[in-house]
């Protein structure tokens, strides 16, 4: 939660779209790899554009789906 809150003051404007998921599921757990490509803008005007590979666990509790781990990191 503290990397969280350090990088929602640093003020970051932009999109963030998952290309290329891949879901594998069953009754119980499941996960979804991705390339999630961000663009955007800094406070200071600097334009960003960054393709990182994520992967996100799901486990099922009380009929519905929640995350319990995300992952991501540059390629």
């Amino acid at each position: 939660m503290e990397e969280f809150a350090k990088e929602a003051t640093m003020g970051f404007e932009g999109t963030l779209v998952a290309d290329d998921r891949r879901f594998v599921e069953s009754t119980e757990m499941g996960f979804m790899v991705c390339v999630e490509r961000t663009s955007g803008m800094t406070k200071g005007g600097e334009e960003i554009t960054v393709d990182i590979r994520a992967t996100t666990i799901f486990r099922k509790e009380a009929g519905d789906w929640r995350v319990v781990h995300h992952h991501t990191d540059r390629f």
